[in-house]
């Protein structure tokens, strides 16, 4: 087997190291940190923490001795103030340095924080400024990434500085999943109560006669107009089988924290007949992303026919008098069967019987027939 295929090493100067700087410059934003500022100071190292793009400079200048991976790798999820008091979710993230040969070489460590659905990518660097002299489990901690609701992240510590490119890895991974504004604690969290995790609609639906559904819910304490969406479909199907939208202006102030009733048409087939109701808000913090408040209401259950011990009897009955009738027109038939060949068999095997004086009067009658017919050497008197 040939040599395994190689990175090519950039050479100091070359066109490709400054476009590698120049998309360090332009590649990730900025993140966002929860209040206050982060400190990652200890005894015994002299460190700080500070904005980071998602790139290294240890990828265009390789090193030959470079820390371990990290160990202990923790992330959890918390609520902190920011500095504008606002609560937000956060992600909390610990690790520990192996103590081993490789300890005296980190220059630092690299977090990132990855959104999986839209890859945005946000970095912080804790960089050491001394150098580490002696064994210990030097712990470390991070608790200002800011997530959103019903997000999932990715989050990777790197030890500085990264391998070189044929290196084993000195990084671990950890996934996250934020609960969306629907669990008891993000529910009060800023970014929830700017999209309506407060406001509670309380719908309730009822069926009318001719085909119609009849819809109620409590407005919320602003002046935002409200959208009706009601999609129907047929039992046990997900393909909608019919679609209405219906707008409610804005409420005045007196008719804050009222009902609101309204009545919607329904498809006019009874196999069309499971609904879903949602109430869209269009509060002024949210606009368009405001939280949808959904409701269900299932196909009615098909009432079971009652049947009676009598009709049960009656069913054994007319069952047991059916088999016994086919039982003995099929033994009729076999029987019959059998007859009609015992007789053809005993036709066949039933021979006539001569009688004897016809016999004899033949004989006599024809003298020559039998002097023909008899051996040489006999007379007949």
């Amino acid at each position: 087997m040939g040599d395994p295929l190689r990175r090519p090493r950039v050479v100091p100067g070359s066109w490709l190291e400054l476009l590698l700087l120049l998309l360090q410059l332009l590649s990730a934003p900025a993140p966002r940190r929860a209040y206050p500022v982060p400190i990652c100071w200890q005894q015994g190292l002299n460190c700080r923490v500070k904005n980071s793009t998602c790139l290294d400079d240890s990828w265009i200048h390789p090193q030959n001795l470079t820390p371990n991976y990290p160990k202990h790798v923790q992330i959890q999820l918390r609520l902190a103030r920011t500095q504008q008091g606002d609560l937000v979710p956060v992600v909390h993230i610990e690790w520990t340095l192996q103590t081993d040969a490789g300890l005296f070489s980190p220059k630092g460590a690299k977090l990132s924080v990855l959104q999986l659905n839209t890859n945005e990518h946000l970095c912080v660097e804790f960089e050491f400024l001394s150098k580490l002299k002696r064994y210990k489990q030097w712990r470390f901690a991070f608790s200002h990434f800011v997530v959103e609701p019903g997000q999932e992240y990715e989050v990777t510590v790197h030890h500085l500085p990264k391998p070189i490119p044929d290196g084993d890895p000195n990084h671990l991974s950890k996934k996250l999943l934020v609960p969306d504004c629907e669990d008891f604690r993000m529910k009060i969290t800023t970014p929830c109560v700017s999209s309506g995790s407060l406001w509670d609609p309380n719908i309730t639906v009822e069926t009318l006669e001719a085909h119609q559904l009849r819809v109620s819910f409590t407005l919320w304490n602003e002046s935002s107009h409200y959208q009706i969406l009601l999609n129907s479909f047929p039992h046990m199907e997900d393909h909608s089988c019919f679609e209405h939208i219906q707008q409610i202006p804005a409420p005045k102030q007196e008719e804050f924290h009222q009902r609101a009733n309204l009545t919607l048409p329904l498809h006019s087939s009874n196999w069309c007949c499971r609904h879903r109701v949602q109430v869209q808000p269009f509060f002024n913090s949210c606009l368009n992303d405001c939280l949808r408040h959904t409701m269900t209401i299932p196909c009615p259950d098909v009432p079971e026919t009652s049947v009676t011990i009598a009709d049960y009897k009656s069913l054994w009955v007319f069952g047991c008098i059916s088999v016994v009738l086919v039982g003995f027109v099929f033994f009729l038939k076999t029987k019959c069967t059998t007859w009609r060949q015992h007789d053809v068999a005993a036709d066949e095997l039933t021979l006539p019987i001569p009688d004897p004086w016809e016999s004899l009067a033949h004989l006599r009658s024809s003298p020559s027939t039998l002097r023909d017919r008899a051996p040489k050497g006999h007379r007949f008197y």
